[in-house]
């Protein structure tokens, strides 16, 4: 998180985070992705407590989403 680069690699996620199983439906998880994206707007930072990193800044939550997706927009080639 203290630079620009991207995220790795099959960089591990945090177990409580991982989703298991999914309907297949890309249309409705591309909706859910964006509805999300627009919600961090309002995210309030002081309920947030990464399980690896701990309480984090809106600054270090904004940077980490931004990695996040983008890691991910990246494994599908997007």
């Amino acid at each position: 998180m203290k630079d620009d680069s991207p995220l790795r690699r099959n960089t591990p996620t945090a177990p409580g985070l991982a989703i298991k199983e999914t309907n297949g439906n890309v249309a409705n998880q591309k909706a859910t992705w964006i509805s999300l994206l627009r919600e961090y707007e309002q995210f309030p930072e002081y309920q947030f407590i990464h399980p690896f990193f701990g309480k984090m800044t809106r600054e270090q939550i904004g940077r980490m989403a931004f990695k996040h997706a983008d890691h991910h927009l990246r494994q599908f080639g997007c």
